[in-house]
């Protein structure tokens, strides 16, 4: 695997090699996230390796190159003060790029300063009978689920989803496996999760986006005995009380928690 930025790659499989290609990433949920972490857990006959490493400034290799090369990595500050958000790349003087990622193509404002655009490179093996998808995701995903959730979840409804996705689908209709991919179905989930944290934490949703590469068609023993949320289990109950996105608009101090550029004047 090679890989740029911040978006990770993760597989759902039956064995754990000895070896992992990577330590896997802390989750820094806070507690409405794992109140709703709790409310909507899955069973899992599968495990997760995460196969890529996020490229974040605050690691110290990282972080160690980006003040060699004259930039520094810093948490935006709210009206108050209080830090707030990821660490993010500024030049010493202003506040350009403010990138929350330490490698990354095609930002040369950011390679001033030390972002650099050479892969990190993993290695995994494959293996054809125990392997069962690959999912590769933006970080608006991984920052409201962590990797086991995720793969619990493609695991617990692929089998029930389209393989391909219908022309006439319209996006004011409600998102179900019936009518959806894996992909956009385990998107509408962290999205739902997003709109939980949004007004709490004071932040606006990440970008969503993921790719999800099945390699064997197995069904898991529970597949058949789990409903998805939205039609009407115990467990979309729990979670129904969704609060509304809030509007840019009203907006005062805000961090794209996470994102991947941030323009502070």
């Amino acid at each position: 695997m090679a890989s740029i930025g911040d978006s990770r790659a993760v597989l759902g499989t039956e064995v754990v090699p000895e070896v992992l290609p990577v330590k896997e990433a802390d989750s820094n949920h806070t507690e409405i996230l794992n109140e709703v972490k709790e409310q909507r857990k899955l069973p899992s006959t599968l495990y997760s390796i995460q196969l890529t490493k996020d490229q974040k400034p605050e690691h110290p290799e990282e972080c160690a190159r980006i003040s060699e090369c004259g930039g520094r990595v810093q948490q935006l500050l709210d009206r108050n003060g209080m830090k707030i958000g990821p660490y993010r790349v500024f030049d010493l003087k202003g506040n350009q790029p403010g990138l929350a990622m330490s490698r990354s193509l095609g930002d040369l404002l950011g390679k001033k300063v030390g972002v650099i655009s050479t892969p990190l490179l993993t290695k995994y093996k494959f293996h054809k009978e125990k392997d069962s998808f690959l999912i590769i995701a933006s970080d608006g995903i991984w920052d409201v689920m962590d990797n086991q959730e995720v793969v619990n979840f493609v695991e617990t409804f692929r089998t029930k989803c389209l393989k391909e996705i219908e022309e006439n689908f319209v996006e004011t209709d409600p998102v179900t496996p019936s009518n959806v991919s894996i992909s956009q179905l385990l998107c509408e989930e962290a999205r739902t999760r997003w709109c939980t944290i949004v007004e709490n934490e004071n932040v606006m949703i990440d970008d969503i986006s993921c790719v999800v590469l099945e390699f064997n068609q197995k069904v898991s023993a529970h597949a058949n005995e789990i409903k998805y949320y939205a039609q009407g289990t115990s467990k979309a109950e729990q979670v129904s009380d969704v609060r509304r996105a809030t509007s840019i608009h009203e907006i005062k101090t805000r961090d794209p928690r996470r994102g991947s550029f941030c323009m502070s004047k």
